[in-house]
């Protein structure tokens, strides 16, 4: 669970990193990255890059990441509890990352949401992290 959960934080790291290259206006996230093809491109290899869906609407960034498997209700109820942990103790990292998408696009606000699905779509874990 926790190389899910270090796979998750690298691709918001590396793609962090390419909004601080740029400079924000006032609007939103998603005005932001519409504005700059650059970013636009960042966001489609990240996610080719790790196998996320990634979206941006409003002030959101969604990560979805779908697993390989389908999972038995036992096996949900083991590997689920799981998953919360590890997401839990990333906490302060998806914040950081929250933080320095709010400065590199110069909003009030930025989430990033982290949603984790079996292999039929269904919804194992997910978690949203506010900027400060």
């Amino acid at each position: 669970m926790k190389k899910i959960t270090v796979v998750m934080l690298i691709a918001i790291l590396a793609f962090s990193a390419v909004f601080m290259a740029g400079c924000g206006e006032k609007g939103t996230l998603e005005d932001y990255v519409n504005s700059d093809e650059e970013i636009q491109a960042e966001i489609q290899e990240t996610a080719d890059m790790y196998g996320f869906v990634i979206e941006v609407k409003e002030n959101t960034i969604t990560y979805t990441m779908k697993m390989e498997y389908e999972f038995t209700d036992e096996e949900k109820a083991e590997m689920v509890p799981q998953l919360e942990v590890a997401m839990d103790e990333m906490k302060d990292t998806f914040v950081e990352g929250a933080n320095e998408l709010k400065e590199a696009a110069d909003v009030e606000q930025v989430n990033i949401m982290i949603v984790i699905q079996d292999a039929a779509g269904a919804e194992l874990c997910s978690g949203t992290y506010q900027s400060e």
